[in-house]
Formats: C-alpha cells, sequence, structure tokens
C-alpha cells in the first residue's frame, strides 16, 4: 500500500496544493500532521475540495498541540513513531512524506523522522510563486530521494560493527540495505562490503581454508602476505604464524569484553607453542611415537597412553616432555609458578571448569607471561603479528581507493 505522510500548514492556496499532491500520488493512507490552527482551517477545505473526493483513500489526523510544533524534538518523535506503526501494520508499505506546507520546525522533524525512518521520498510542492505562495494552476511535485541519506546512515552502523568484529550484525545491516532499493549504487555497495565481511569473518572463526583472498576487494596486503604464509603449511612458517593469529584473535576478544575467550585462547598459544618445538623434533603431541623419544623417557610416557592405545599430550605434559627433553623453555615453564598459576585461572574460569569470571587484568597478565614464551619461538612475532592485525573499516576504504 502506498502511505503519504503530510505536514499541514494554514494560509491561501495550502488545501490546493495538498490536494494536488494526493490526486497526484493516490495514496491509499493519507495522514495529515496538522496543529489546532491547521486542523480547523485548512483540513475543512480538503474535506469541501470535489476533486479531491474522487480520490479514494482512508484518512487519519496526528496532532501537535500545544508547544509540539515548535519542538523539533516532539515532531520527530510524533512523525517517528507513525512511521514505525505504518511499516508495522504495512510490512510492504511505500511511504512518501510531503513538506509543502506547515512551520519550518513541522517540516524539519518530519523530514529528520523520515530518513531515520526509511522513507524513500519526500515531496514538495514548487511552481511559479506570489507572494511567497505557489500560484494555483502552476503547481508541479518535486521529489527528493532519502535513500542516500538512510544509506549514509547504515554505512556508519556497518562501520562501527565492523571495526567491533561485529561481523554477523554486519551482515544482518547489509541485508538490510540489500533489500531496501533495488538501485544499483546500494546493490553495488554490498556486493563490494559483504565479501570483506565474509573474509573477516570466516577468519575470525579460525576458517582459513575459507579465506579466498581472490576477488575480494579492499585487503590490505600485509593481510594477504599473512595469510598466505598460514595456510602454505610450510613448516615452522605455518605453525609460528598460526601462533600470532592466537594472539591477534585473543586481543579481539579483550576489545569485545569478553575475557573468557580471550584467556582461552592464550592457553591454546601456549598449547601451540609447546607442538611446535615439540614438532621441530619430529614428535606430534596429538599421537606421540615413543620410538623418537630418548630411552630414558620412554618408559615413563609408556604409561601415559588413553583407553585406545594413543599417547596424547596436554599443555603440562607437553612441557613436562620438552623438560625431560632439556628444553629451556619446558625447564622454564616448570620454574614459572606465576604462569601456571594464572594458566590454572582460566581452568576455574566458567568456559573451562569452574564458575570464576575472568577479569581484563586477569588477561593482561597472562598476556603479557604467553607472549614472552611465543617470541621464543617465533623471532618475528611482532611482525607476524602486525601483517596478522584485522584492518579497521578506513584501512579498507582507502585500500579500495588506491590506484
Amino acid at each position: 500500500m502506498r502511505h503519504l505522510v503530510i505536514t499541514v500548514g494554514v494560509g491561501n492556496g495550502v488545501a490546493h496544493g495538498i490536494a494536488h499532491v494526493i490526486r497526484q500520488l493516490r495514496p491509499n493512507r493519507v495522514y495529515y500532521l496538522v496543529t489546532e490552527e491547521s486542523e480547523q482551517k485548512t483540513i475543512p477545505e480538503l474535506r469541501n475540495d470535489e476533486d479531491l473526493r474522487l480520490v479514494p483513500r482512508e484518512e487519519k489526523t496526528i496532532w501537535l498541540k500545544g508547544e509540539a510544533k515548535e519542538s523539533l524534538d516532539r515532531v520527530f518523535g510524533v512523525v517517528h513513531r507513525l512511521i514505525e506503526e505504518i511499516r508495522q501494520s504495512d510490512s510492504c508499505a511505500e511511504v512518501f512524506l510531503d513538506c509543502t506546507s506547515g512551520t519550518k520546525i513541522m517540516s524539519a522533524g518530519a523530514v529528520m523522522a523520515a530518513c531515520f525512518g526509511g522513507v524513500d521520498t519526500v515531496t514538495y510542492v514548487s511552481g511559479e510563486r506570489e507572494s511567497g505562495r505557489v500560484v494555483s494552476g502552476t503547481e508541479r511535485i518535486s521529489e527528493q530521494s532519502l535513500v542516500d541519506y538512510w544509506l549514509e546512515d547504515q554505512k556508519r552502523f556497518l562501520f562501527t560493527l565492523f571495526d567491533r568484529y561485529d561481523f554477523v550484525g554486519c551482515y544482518a545491516i547489509l541485508e538490510q540495505i540489500r533489500k531496501r532499493s533495488a538501485l544499483q549504487r546500494l546493490q553495488n555497495f554490498v556486493a563490494l562490503w559483504k565479501p570483506v565481511v565474509r573474509f573477516y569473518h570466516y577468519w575470525d572463526l579460525f576458517d582459513h581454508g575459507k579465506c579466498e583472498p581472490k576477488d575480494v576487494e579492499g585487503l590490505p596486503p600485509r593481510n594477504k602476505r599473512f595469510l598466505g604464509k598460514l595456510r602454505g603449511g610450510k613448516f615452522p612458517e605455518s605453525d609460528q604464524c598460526r601462533l600470532a593469529d592466537l594472539l591477534n584473535n585473543a586481543e579481539r576478544r579483550k576489545d569485545e569484553g569478553r575475557f573468557d575467550d580471550a584467556v582461552a585462547r592464550l592457553y591454546r598459544v601456549m598449547e601451540g607453542i609447546a607442538q611446535t618445538i615439540l614438532k621441530g623434533k619430529g614428535i606430534d603431541s596429538s599421537g606421540v611415537d615413543l620410538e623418537k623419544l630418548p630411552e630414558g623417557v620412554r618408559q615413563k610416557y609408556e604409561g601415559f597412553r588413553n583407553d585406545k592405545g594413543v599417547v596424547q599430550l596436554p599443555l603440562f605434559r607437553s612441557f613436562e616432555l620438552l623438560r625431560d627433553l632439556n628444553e629451556p623453555l619446558g625447564i622454564q615453564f616448570f620454574d614459572d609458578h606465576e604462569l601456571q598459576d594464572l594458566l590454572r585461572i582460566r581452568n576455574q574460569s566458567v568456559l573451562a571448569h569452574g564458575i570464576e569470571p575472568v577479569t581484563e587484568v586477569m588477561y593482561k597478565r597472562l598476556r603479557e607471561k604467553v607472549y614472552a614464551y611465543a617470541v621464543v619461538v617465533v623471532g618475528s612475532l611482532d611482525t607476524l603479528c602486525q601483517d596478522g592485525k584485522f584492518p579497521s573499516h578506513g584501512e579498507i576504504l582507502q585500500e579500495l581507493q588506491s590506484p
């Protein structure tokens, strides 16, 4: 259905202009935004218009009483609620706003509400003027699209969510834009940003196999370089990138205030550190080949077989094996009581085995410790973390504008 919201003023020719708009747009429903004065003087003229009676429509009067007509906030609130009610009652509503008449405050507040409410078009009557009024018989309807103003607002929202790593929220905004209008510029915007959002969403979920940079515009070269190494599978390069990726992911969770999630990732970094060192010695911690261990420790780890006969080493066992192999980090780990206490805090968190919440202070203390261990294994850790850091929307826009 077609809905028309009209600000109603007073004066010579006002009713004639409004009637012209209704006859031209032929709405199914008309909502008159009136003051006490315009309801008494202008609305009766409209109801007596013989030509207007031939246009089938429903009508509703929306009052701006007392000082409301001079309050931008009040006018905005009234019109915004009206537009929401229209959309709730008619999911396929085509909404127009005409602001030809009425006070400046009425027109300004109504247009603002139309922008925020997703109204596509604002109309106003123009033509030859006499004493500031459009001369009867010269009227023509001018239309101003609000889609671009709405799009700018949606862009700001989208970019805020993107910078907060809320990629699911970004999908929702892009879908709203896609559905809003078939205009090519809106569809082009969605086609440009959806692959970018999808790329970083999968990356954030560690689903690197779906992070294909081909045909995704705006990706910083450093990200593509990092991901190429991570996905390459070459040891130790790929494993080192994976440690940097986990550290970056932990920082993103910290930025979101999800400290339990952040600490869980740091715990995984510590596991990865031990696994990387063992892998360099040809030992797989998820299925240790005891023949690759020195005879002096082989018997000890024989006793660690699970019910499937496999020797799988969790974090502490992995560092225990490193200590038994006289690896410096293995020895350091068991002398580092502060680190072990921090790791136990993770084990007592809600996302692990306990009920204790994790604070930002706990996260920062553990990250400092974990980073000190990781940099021993990954000498270029700072560079890798920088290369694998997610960009802001501003960096994406800069890449899109570069030749």
